[in-house]
């Protein structure tokens, strides 16, 4: 019950932000943006986007074969894709994460509550991940402070992460190794926000703070649904304290949403054909 309530906050939380977001926008000027968008950057964009991806299945796949969920890396994809499909596509059901956990306990009878648990740890230390580099990317007209000050509290919070996922979890030997992985999923998804910055013509001197507010849309989709509504009106919200147009912020969150939409949506091969995953192919043990 409690999960299903959280999916309906989520949902609408993500109808009050695209309403929000419909209301102060202007559509022709939006459109006219979304239309001179540089394809070859778009397309860049949506191949840095697609290795966050695979770098994000790659860290949950070391995290299942630390807890001797030994799943072949191929199949782990083709989950992790299917995941995808789920947390953005199926609002108010079965999510990503809970999808990988039916399955995987139907094909190889693991344990529920190690697997959940596993998954729990994956996205724990990637949140931290996320709350590290947005310290070190806070424009200084939000918080000032010295970048020698950043480095200092960055390691320090990275220390702390250690040792609060060891408490937790007793999950000391993975978590640097899944932190770097998660460390290469946001390098890889800023690049791809620098793309569509630079497709659309935005300033490079607006990039960085941009880049800050994607890392804030990242860490508010985990109140929405897959980010959508949230990732938009943030970016058209951003606009107030950045020299640029309201559609011009929007459009970066929208290209965004777009590119994430069209990378999940082909999961939905391996849900329709779902003996393609072949997830009992392998020789798990």
């Amino acid at each position: 019950m409690n999960k299903k309530l959280l999916k309906w906050v989520q949902i609408s939380v993500s109808v009050i932000c695209i309403f929000l977001f419909l209301r102060q926008i202007n559509f022709e000027q939006f459109i006219s943006i979304l239309i001179s968008t540089r394809l070859q950057l778009l397309l860049l964009s949506t191949i840095f986007f697609i290795i966050s991806q695979y770098i994000s299945s790659i860290r949950l796949l070391g995290v299942f074969h630390y807890y001797k969920f030994n799943i072949h890396p191929q199949a782990n994809h083709r989950l992790y894709l299917v995941g995808m499909f789920y947390n953005f596509f199926v609002p108010g059901g079965v999510g990503g994460d809970a999808y990988k956990i039916i399955h995987l306990n139907r094909i190889y009878s693991w344990s529920w509550k190690a697997l959940a648990k596993s998954l729990l740890i994956d996205r724990a230390i990637g949140l931290g991940a996320l709350l590290c580099l947005l310290l070190l990317l806070i424009p200084t007209n939000i918080f000032s402070l010295h970048f020698s000050c950043k480095l200092i509290i960055f390691f320090l919070s990275i220390a702390f992460g250690y040792f609060l996922t060891q408490f937790i979890f007793k999950a000391g030997p993975i978590y640097l190794k899944t932190l770097m992985w998660s460390f290469g999923v946001q390098v890889f998804q800023m690049l791809s926000v620098v793309c569509l910055v630079k497709s659309l013509g935005i300033s490079p001197e607006m990039t960085w703070s941009l880049l800050f507010v994607f890392l804030l849309t990242v860490i508010a989709s985990l109140i929405s649904f897959a980010g959508i509504g949230v990732r938009e009106y943030l970016f058209l919200w951003s606009s107030n304290w950045l020299d640029i147009s309201a559609e011009l912020a929007a459009a970066v969150g929208v290209c965004f949403s777009l590119i994430s939409a069209v990378v999940s949506f082909f999961g939905l091969y391996y849900v329709i054909f779902e003996n393609k995953l072949k997830l009992n192919d392998y020789n798990t043990s």
